[in-house]
């Protein structure tokens, strides 16, 4: 129904139903050749440092502002549809250079490129920051250090191409709670892009198939098994998991 009945319409109408060839055509092709442009940015953020993706993210909307002729418009009067066009060609801009800001100040996000610039000072050195450890020996090794120390552990399980581990450290582990239920617990990060055999083997050892994956470790040293996390969970309820995990 869905497919069929659309050609039989069209074609019992011998194609009056149809927009006559025209320039608006061209504008359509332009039209899809940014949103192409768009899903590939989104797919290079996987891997792409976040730097690099504001840029990319900035350049792209350069390019749409000069399409419709924002640049061109300050030439010449504005009226009509190049006035509106012309506008958000100008919020565009103003946009990207929000983007390149940001950039510069270590931003990630491109739906909050100057978060750091608003940021005060004291709440930018708030933020969440795990050490990197590879492989099975240097995870003993932090562990062991840690219960000597009387702390607590956090095992975050990471890849450049996990989108879900990239959402939690933004709006999970940004969270003024959950930095606070894990005051005093050591967080160390496995970082598994690569997957090479350290990382299989790192895996293996809590047989996990691939991040994301949040695992957590008592003064003992022991994981606490029924309190993993695996996929993604909101500021509220990981700041309550947390708390029940390390009590």
């Amino acid at each position: 129904m869905g497919m069929g009945t659309p050609v039989l319409a069209i074609g019992t109408s011998a194609g009056r139903l149809l927009p006559r060839v025209g320039p608006w055509m061209a504008k359509v092709k332009w039209a899809f050749g940014v949103l192409l442009l768009a899903v590939a940015v989104y797919l290079l953020e996987r891997i792409a440092p976040g730097w690099a993706t504001m840029l990319l993210v900035a350049a792209l909307l350069v390019a749409v502002a000069v399409g419709l002729g924002t640049l061109a418009g300050l030439r010449r009067p504005w009226g009509g549809w190049s006035a509106l066009r012309g506008a958000m060609g100008a919020v565009l801009l103003v946009y990207a250079g929000a983007l390149v800001v940001g950039a510069g100040t270590g931003a990630t996000d491109p739906l909050r490129p100057l978060h750091n610039v608003l940021l005060a000072s004291d709440e930018r050195r708030a933020e969440v920051h795990f050490k990197r450890i590879k492989g099975l020996a240097a995870l003993e090794a932090e562990i062991d250090r840690a219960t000597a120390q009387g702390h607590t552990v956090l095992l975050d399980y990471y890849a450049d191409w996990c989108i879900t581990c990239k959402q939690m450290e933004k709006y999970t582990f940004s969270n003024p709670g959950v930095q606070a239920a894990l005051e005093n617990t050591i967080l160390l990060q496995a970082d598994v892009t690569e997957n090479d055999e350290q990382d299989k083997a790192l895996l293996r050892r809590f047989g996990l198939y691939g991040p994301p994956a949040i695992l957590f470790f008592g003064l003992n040293g022991e994981e606490r098994r029924r309190f993993r996390v695996i996929g993604y969970m909101d500021a509220e309820a990981f700041g309550e998991h947390v708390r029940r995990a390390l009590a």
